[in-house]
């Protein structure tokens, strides 16, 4: 089972990777295939991405509120 994962993981951050800043929904697919987990419309990915399994990644959209208020220094 770990073998399959691998592989799995290896084949979606390689499209991932080739896709680049180009592909906006096909990232947000193979995202979504890639954590088992829908992601948020607004999901972007800066390539490249590496990761051993994928499956514990959790995206998602911050409550502006819990955003951090810029600097004034």
């Amino acid at each position: 089972m770990i073998a399959t994962d691998v592989k799995r993981v290896m084949r979606l951050t390689t499209e991932l990777n080739r896709l680049g800043f180009e592909g906006d929904v096909t990232i947000g697919a193979l995202a979504s295939e890639l954590t088992g987990h829908s992601v948020d419309e607004t999901f972007t990915l800066n390539p490249p991405l590496y990761t051993e399994g994928g499956r514990n990644i959790r995206t998602g959209a911050r409550p502006s509120s819990t955003r951090a208020a810029p600097s004034t220094t």
